[in-house]
This record gives structure tokens, C-alpha cells and sequence, in this order.
């Protein structure tokens, strides 16, 4: 009867198996051995197992008489395999947990604490809104405040951040300016007026829109506003920090993907180190050098991004403090090389 037919004619993933492509014919007709640990046999009863096997050829007299065919039944090592895999798996998700943990805890706990501040905020913010009306400000005085405020936001959102010292220069400059106009509080208006962009020709500015006597309560005004402002752009930028995390940890992990899919590895490379960012902000600077003309490559997505997990954490544990983690794509030939590099003692 035909071997073939008897103990190897079904693909492992369920499809017809041409004699043909039989990698074992093909040893036979071509006169050449060959060592095979990825398909199926099939016992008597027809029940499938996986298989390694060796083929060779047996010449006679210089003619092929034959092949000998040695097989070993493997499932015991793949179920060790699939059981190591699982470990692996485990252990790449426990350093994803302890990072996301960390990684979700700042912004996680900004939104919390502005938020609980916001509500204080706003009530704040109408009891200034009452004082100025108050002090009689008018409706086209108010239009006018309006306007300014959003210039001051417009501003604001496309300046340069400014360092520590220059931002002290400011507040002192708005202290005297504060104190020098009869403002209470002016250390602490100062403050919230120099992170939120304002200067003394600004404040000057808001004097030519409203009597010299409404000052004061224009400026808490001014300050409630953007204090409001402030905690509520925390909010937003807190919030889009977390989805942003959500989908790198969906991406990541590959959720709702079929296991075997088209990949751009440089994905996968920075999803990584957005996972281990609390660990590289420990003085460990990142270069990049991608070549990003390598097309999608057809892997296991998920495995993958558990090696570039191990080697990067294992790259950030030999440098401990401070280092430089290195990160190279290039083609060679049909190939896809990664290359990580550390600046650790090596092993």
C-alpha cells in the first residue's frame, strides 16, 4: 500500500497533503537526506500526533533501491515546549503589569487630584465672576476681558516652556507690579499669572479696560480662570495619556488579532519602550536608527514583542543607573536584522 497515504497524508493544519510535496519523497527521489520536526502522523485508528523524522536514502550499486525512514513521536516536547512558551508569556506579562502599573499611576492620579481641585475651582471662579460685576465692570468691559483671555490662552498654548529661572524673574516682576497697584495676595496671583504666561504689560493692558478700582478683582478673576483652565487641560492631557497606554498594551499584546499576522516591527520596537518608559527615565538615554523602508513581516506578533521585552529589560538591568540603549533595523538580503545594544559591562 501506498505509505504515503496510510500515515502522512493530512497537513497539521487540516489540508490535503500531495504525495508530491512529501518532504520524505522528496528525500527519496532526489538521493538526499532530510530532517523534518514540524508535521503530523497518523496511527492505524487515524489519530494524528506530532512527529520528527529523518529520511535517507539507500543507494545499491550506485542505484536508489530506497529510503530509510526514522521517526519519533513529540508530543511530550511540544506540550513541554507550549508549557515553557506559557511561562514565557507569564513572565513577559508581569513586567508589562508592574510597567503599566507605574506608567497608569501618574496620570491616573493627576486626573484624580485636578479633579477633586476643579470643583473648588469653579466655585472660585463664579464668586470672582460676581465680585467683578460687583465692582462695575460692565457688560462691554466684560467682552473686552473675554477677549483677552482667550489671547493670554492662544499664547500660552504655542510658547516655548520656560526654565525655572526666568519663570522666578516673572513672578518677581508681577509681585511689585501686584504690590505697587494694591493687589492682596500678590505673591500668590504672581505665581498663577507667571505659569499661566501673563506679564506686567498684559496686567497693564487690562487697565486700560477697567476702572483703576476694579483691579484687584480682576486679577483674582484672571487667576481663578486660568487656574481652572489649568486643571482642566490636566485633566484632558492625563486622560489621553492613559488611552494612549491602553492602546499601546492593546497593541502590544495584539488583542483581538489573529496570532499569526502582517507586522511593522518598528511597532512593536516602540510599543516596548513606551511599556519600559518608568524604567528608561533612570538616566538611560535611547537612539534609534530604523530603516523604514523594511516591509510588514507575517510572524507571531505577540511573541515577538516578548523578545524585544527580555532583551531590552535585561539591557536596562546591566546598566542599572544610567547607559545608552541603542536600537538598529536594517535589511540583509531577505532579511529583517534588529540590533540592541546596551552600554552595560556585558556578559
Amino acid at each position: 500500500k501506498q505509505m504515503h497515504d496510510l500515515v502522512h497524508h493530512t497537513r497539521p493544519n487540516g489540508e490535503p497533503y500531495p504525495v508530491e510535496e512529501c518532504r520524505i519523497y522528496k528525500a527519496f527521489v532526489e538521493g538526499r537526506g532530510t530532517n523534518v520536526d514540524d508535521e503530523v502522523m497518523f496511527c492505524s485508528d487515524g489519530t494524528p500526533f506530532p512527529c520528527e523524522y529523518w529520511s535517507y536514502p539507500i543507494q545499491r550499486d550506485g542505484e536508489l533501491v530506497g529510503c530509510v525512514v526514522t521517526f519519533n513521536d513529540i508530543t511530550d516536547r511540544k506540550r513541554a515546549q507550549e508549557d515553557l512558551r506559557q511561562a514565557e508569556k507569564m513572565a513577559a506579562l508581569g513586567k508589562l503589569s508592574a510597567g503599566l502599573t507605574h506608567e497608569l499611576n501618574n496620570p491616573a492620579a493627576a486626573v484624580d487630584r485636578a479633579a477633586a481641585q476643579l470643583v473648588g475651582g469653579i466655585d472660585s471662579l463664579q464668586t470672582a465672576m460676581i465680585e467683578v460685576t460687583t465692582a462695575g465692570v460692565g457688560r462691554d468691559a466684560w467682552a473686552e476681558l473675554r477677549a483677552r483671555y482667550q489671547q493670554y490662552k492662544a499664547r500660552a498654548a504655542g510658547a516655548e516652556p520656560v526654565n525655572a529661572v526666568e519663570l522666578s524673574d516673572r513672578e518677581d516682576e508681577l509681585i511689585d507690579w501686584l504690590e505697587d497697584h494694591g493687589v492682596e495676595r500678590a505673591w500668590e496671583h504672581a505665581s498663577t499669572l507667571a505659569v499661566g504666561g501673563i506679564r506686567t504689560e498684559d496686567l497693564e493692558d487690562l487697565e486700560t479696560v477697567v476702572d483703576p478700582s476694579a483691579v484687584d478683582e480682576v486679577v483674582r478673576w484672571l487667576c481663578e480662570a486660568l487656574a481652572v483652565h489649568g486643571l482642566a487641560d490636566t485633566i484632558t492631557s492625563s486622560a489621553r495619556a492613559i488611552s494612549d497606554l491602553v492602546n499601546v498594551v492593546k497593541s502590544y499584546s495584539h488583542m483581538d488579532r489573529a496570532p499569526v499576522q502582517d507586522i511593522d516591527i518598528h511597532d512593536g520596537l516602540e510599543d516596548t519602550l513606551k511599556i519600559l518608559g518608568h524604567k528608561l527615565r533612570q538616566g538611560i538615554e535611547v537612539s534609534r536608527d530604523y530603516d523604514r523602508t523594511i516591509p510588514p513581516i507575517r510572524t507571531f506578533g505577540t511573541e515577538l514583542n516578548q523578545v524585544w521585552t527580555n532583551l531590552m529589560d535585561n539591557a536596562i538591568g546591566a546598566m542599572g543607573e544610567g547607559g545608552r540603549l541603542a536600537i538598529r533595523t536594517y535589511q540583509d538580503g531577505e532579511f529583517a536584522v534588529v540590533e540592541i545594544t546596551d552600554s552595560g559591562p556585558g556578559i
